[in-house]
């Protein structure tokens, strides 16, 4: 009869225990994800060389008031950039409508400077800070590129926008999937005698 109240106590003990349990382990899980990094900060790394983890598969317990758990998206980003105006080669004005895709590079060590650059934005915040990059780069990319390169070599603008933009987008840890120029709409004719035949407007 003297370890009765003992075994009660147990009992009691044990079942606040397992109530815990099961209140706890929800907010503490962390399941890995195909279309999101899962980062786990508060500690270093394995390798000591960062105050995070990247947890890439199955399922992974966080220790409470000392890690915290965050994700970032690693789908594909549409990025539309739109009467972005550029100078060609030969003193030409256009207004550009361009699309592109874009990514997190989650499969190479570039995935670090992904999380530097993005953790804790959303969406759209990653959305913006892309099309700023694409805004500010594609200027310069194109300027030595003619008139009649921009309204009717449309894999040549392409080729030229898309390797400055990527190596652009590297260093934040991104991959461009696809850039495109959807129109083109001249907004002032170049320097040299201007051909009849130029278009004011092309789309494609």
């Amino acid at each position: 009869m003297a370890e009765h109240p003992t075994f009660l106590l147990f009992t009691l003990a044990l079942g606040v225990l397992i109530v815990l349990a099961f209140l706890l382990i929800p907010r503490l899980a962390i399941f890995a994800s195909p279309h999101r990094i899962q980062i786990i900060s508060g500690r270093k790394s394995p390798d000591e060389k960062r105050d995070y983890r990247l947890h890439r598969k199955g399922f992974a317990l966080r220790i409470p008031f000392v890690e915290q758990a965050h994700s970032l998206d690693t789908t594909l980003l549409p990025v539309e950039v739109r009467h972005l105006k550029i100078q060609t080669a030969d003193g030409a004005e256009f207004a550009l409508d361009l699309d592109a895709f874009v990514s997190v590079d989650r499969h190479s060590d570039r995935v670090h400077a992904a999380i530097d650059q993005f953790l804790g934005q959303d969406r759209e915040e990653m959305i913006q800070v892309v099309k700023a990059s694409i805004e500010e780069l594609i200027p310069g990319a194109t300027a030595s590129l003619s008139t009649e390169e921009i309204q009717r070599d449309r894999l040549a603008f392409d080729m030229t926008a898309t390797a400055a933009v990527d190596a652009e987008l590297n260093e934040i840890g991104m991959i461009l999937q696809s850039l495109h120029l959807q129109k083109c709409t001249l907004l002032t004719a170049p320097q040299s005698t201007a051909k009849p035949e130029l278009a004011t407007d092309a789309q494609w």
